[in-house]
């Protein structure tokens, strides 16, 4: 499980948002909503451990409620498929990459490696393209090639920046099943950013919204406010957050049912 206490996330010159306080339950979905410059990016990369916190702490804990240090064995990061350059690494190489906290000074993958890269590889349905290489693939497979490497990383945390950005509608729907499989059958706890409400508010367990304001000094600040996707759409925080999105589509949506209250 990980939780935000009492955090407080920007830069020494600007405080983007103060006093967070949520929480990822196991193996749940949970999407991080807002406007543009609302501060989605800064709070993903503080809650990664890429940035530091400005106050406040982020922890995980394990199954018996025993807090894990924040690294590369408990948090996998998935950036959009457009950020990655690697011209001459074929999939399986891209997939393997994710083993690099547990090889030795060589790098040598062990039976145990070779076996989490199989099994990623076969969640994220990537078999046949195992020897391709990854600049030739498609946004959309690149972005099941990503996912399949923080799987091999073999973490109970997950964290996505817009995982459906760039992607045609087929392929985001595709992205989003996915991520509701691995929180369903390999128990995963994934938070990942979004603009795309359509296919993020029916799969999601919980939603992130950050709401940007305006404080007692006249600085712009965002707050953040943890739900279910029914809860936010019927007190008018999605509303609010997103008014030119055809709320009158939602009643239509089919929203799971919260079973991470």
């Amino acid at each position: 499980m990980l939780h935000l206490h009492r955090l407080t996330i920007g830069y020494r010159i600007r405080i983007v948002a103060h006093s967070l306080t949520a929480t990822l339950p196991p193996a749940s979905l949970t999407a991080l909503i807002g406007r543009n410059g609302s501060g989605k990016s800064t709070l993903l990369r503080t809650v990664c451990g890429l940035q530091r916190p400005l106050a406040g702490k982020v922890s995980i804990t394990d199954a018996e409620g025993k807090e894990c240090q924040t690294g590369p064995k408990t948090v996998a990061v998935v950036l959009p498929p457009s950020r990655y350059q690697a011209p001459a690494l074929t999939v399986e190489d891209t997939v393997a990459l994710g083993r690099l906290p547990y090889t030795n000074l060589t790098g040598r993958l062990s039976p145990a490696d070779h076996h989490a890269i199989d099994h990623a590889i076969g969640l994220c349905r990537i078999a046949p393209l195992r020897h391709r290489i990854l600049h030739t693939l498609s946004d959309g497979e690149r972005q099941r090639v990503m996912l399949a490497r923080a799987l091999a990383q073999d973490t109970p945390v997950i964290i996505l920046d817009e995982p459906s950005a760039f992607l045609d509608y087929s392929a985001r729907m595709q992205v989003m099943m996915l991520l509701r499989h691995l929180c369903d059958t390999a128990r995963k706890t994934i938070l990942f950013s979004t603009h795309d409400l359509e296919t993020a508010l029916p799969a999601v367990d919980r939603v992130w919204a950050m709401e940007t304001t305006t404080d007692n000094h006249g600085q712009t600040v965002s707050t953040l406010k943890e739900d279910t996707p029914r809860n936010l759409i019927a007190d008018g925080t999605i509303r609010r957050i997103f008014p030119e999105f055809n709320h009158q589509d939602l009643t239509a949506f089919h929203i799971p049912n919260n079973h991470h209250s």
